[in-house]
């Protein structure tokens, strides 16, 4: 009995380990990000959002829309400084095809928290949604917090 008291504790002990690795592995940031950050950061925030959205459906949106989310990075920029990068907050596995990222787009002096649904095609991964916040609670839900912490 005490013999497999001990082998159940080292198996414990292994899955724990290897719960605590993954738990402190950097997520892949997704093409479609990393580029409309090196965009951001070496074109101005004009160019962050027709990168991000290059490839899918949202490239043909009306150029209102476009000029509102540029117009509100601007803004961003005038309170919180200049754009220094993005960073992962995690990543839900929708289907094969479907993902749905969260990150934070980080500023001198704030961030903002953000998502993006992201689809697989056969030649690359783009963005078929996208939406920032300043409050946390607006772009990532409860239960994905909750695993967060």
């Amino acid at each position: 009995m005490m013999e497999w008291l001990i082998r159940f504790q080292i198996v414990a002990v292994i899955f724990c380990m290897a719960g605590l690795a993954n738990a402190g592995q950097k997520l892949e940031m997704p093409v479609p990000l990393v580029e409309a950050g090196i965009a951001y950061k070496n074109k101005g925030s004009d160019r962050f959002m027709p990168t991000l959205i290059r490839g899918s459906r949202l490239q043909s949106t009306d150029n209102t829309s476009l000029s509102q989310a540029n117009t509100m990075l601007r803004a961003i920029e005038a309170h919180y400084g200049r754009f220094l990068g993005i960073e992962m907050i995690g990543a839900v596995s929708v289907s094969e095809s479907t993902r749905v990222v969260y990150f934070v787009i980080n500023y001198e002096r704030g961030l903002l928290y953000g998502v993006a649904d992201l689809y697989k095609t056969k030649r690359e991964e783009i963005v078929t949604n996208s939406n920032v916040n300043t409050e946390l609670g607006q772009i990532v839900p409860p239960d994905i917090l909750a695993k967060l912490r």
